[in-house]
């Protein structure tokens, strides 16, 4: 398998419906198409890291993690919603659509399963071997480091720049104890509470049904109907031809 880039996917999606909104607010009501700052972004990832093959993975509706905690990103819904002014049926039915469209006619490929999270898939990843980038902000991702295989980089940093993780084992540990305000995971007051933190933000030691499924998503075969006119009739954006034959 090549170099990866891989991109968290959900990440990028949110930040591009809100730089359109804002956008949108600063330009006295024109919205930028949230699709195209996404590509964008895609394209310029891709331009720092040209040696790598492009993947994005993403979050699955359900993920297994609410079985095991059932308040687990229990605040996600309300923070959604105290954004009145958006139609959020309608950007993730567009979200799907691009994400489908990519998947099935650019050689970008596409992992996303219904139960697993981004970072589940970023996870087996680097568990395989392969030479990965991984481009997310989420912290979790930083105990990935203990594999030497494994870089980080946020899409929010300006240049870009390989971030320096120095002890992955304490950054989990820090999850662990502290918990994750962001998903909803309390602090560890408690043994049992500690216990369900680690199975919830331990990426190195998922569990077996987890593990087993991450590795069927990744090895999947894949039909792909290349057909990069399609994918530019459909988003034109000046920058996309160019930017998907360099791929």
């Amino acid at each position: 398998m090549n170099k990866l880039l891989v991109i968290d996917y959900s990440e990028l999606f949110y930040q591009s419906i809100f730089a359109s909104r804002r956008l949108a607010i600063n330009e006295g009501g024109y919205k930028m198409p949230f699709e195209y700052l996404l590509l964008r972004k895609i394209a310029t990832l891709h331009k720092k890291f040209p040696d790598r093959e492009v993947v994005l993975v993403g979050d699955g509706r359900q993920s297994w993690r609410k079985q095991l905690y059932p308040d687990y990103k229990a605040t996600r819904k309300s923070f959604r919603e105290s954004y009145e002014d958006m139609d959020w049926g309608d950007l993730f039915q567009r979200y799907s659509t691009l994400l489908s469209m990519l998947d099935t006619h650019t050689p970008i490929k596409v992992y996303l399963d219904e139960f697993l999270e981004s970072d589940d898939l970023v996870a087996g990843l680097a568990k395989s071997g392969v030479d990965i980038v991984a481009v997310s902000s989420d912290k979790d991702l930083h105990q990935l480091c203990i594999y030497p295989n494994v870089q980080l980089v946020s899409p929010r940093s300006p240049k870009l720049k390989i971030k320096e993780i120095k002890n992955p084992k304490a950054e989990l540990t820090k999850l662990i104890e502290g918990g994750d305000e962001a998903d909803n995971i309390p602090r560890a007051k408690t043994p049992s509470q500690r216990l369900i933190n680690q199975k919830l933000v331990d990426l190195t030691t998922l569990p077996d049904v987890i593990v087993k499924r991450i590795d069927e998503v990744l090895n999947q075969k894949r039909e792909k109907a290349l057909d990069l006119d399609t994918f530019t009739n459909h988003y034109r954006y000046k920058f996309l031809r160019d930017f998907l034959r360099e791929l």
